[in-house]
């Protein structure tokens, strides 16, 4: 008597080598934000604001592998061409108002100096919490040299952009740049 695999065992085998000759599956899920760019202020300023994802990644070796952006999300703010005299930027107050109406305040204040590149900039980590379209507004005082403190308001809209998400093989999803 021959001994018969069962549809079970099939698909575990089918699974198994296809894991071995493929680099196992692949599913993405991507939250990301539109509007995202470097603005003017009306003195001149030049300030970048960017919506950083959260990373993940996991998965069962040879079967599936987990790969996503999702909230919370880090608020990257640079100022890539200030003035000389400046010494330090004070964040003081984020506030984020979510489109249905919903507010969050941060207060905690964060002080950058000036990098390498010449430009100040840092991340505020956690400062949007979900995927919905919002507006961000920021506090700042700059330090300058001699002691002279200069504010800035900077308010910015973010766009919630639609949940892409695919499950496909992991050699494509590489060749694709994921």
């Amino acid at each position: 008597m021959k001994p018969r695999l069962s549809i079970l065992g099939r698909i575990v085998f089918l699974a198994f080598v296809s894991g071995l000759f493929t680099g196992c599956m692949t599913q993405m899920k991507q939250e990301w934000f539109g509007g995202q760019s470097t603005i003017q202020l009306e003195n001149g300023t030049k300030v970048g604001l960017w919506l950083s994802p959260t990373h993940r990644q996991g998965g069962v070796p040879f079967l599936l592998r987990k790969d996503g952006s999702e909230p919370p999300y880090g608020l990257q703010v640079f100022f890539p061409e200030p003035d000389p005299d400046w010494e330090f930027v004070e964040i003081h107050e984020v506030i984020i108002e979510y489109e249905d109406g919903t507010t969050d305040t941060q207060a905690k204040e964060t002080v950058w100096k000036r990098c390498r590149e010449g430009m100040f900039s840092g991340t505020l980590k956690n400062a949007v919490t979900r995927h919905a379209s919002c507006r961000i507004s920021e506090k700042v005082s700059i330090s300058k040299k001699g002691g002279r403190k200069s504010g800035l308001s900077i308010s910015d809209e973010f766009d919630a952009e639609p949940v892409e998400s695919l499950i496909a093989p992991t050699f494509w999803v590489r060749a694709q740049g994921g």
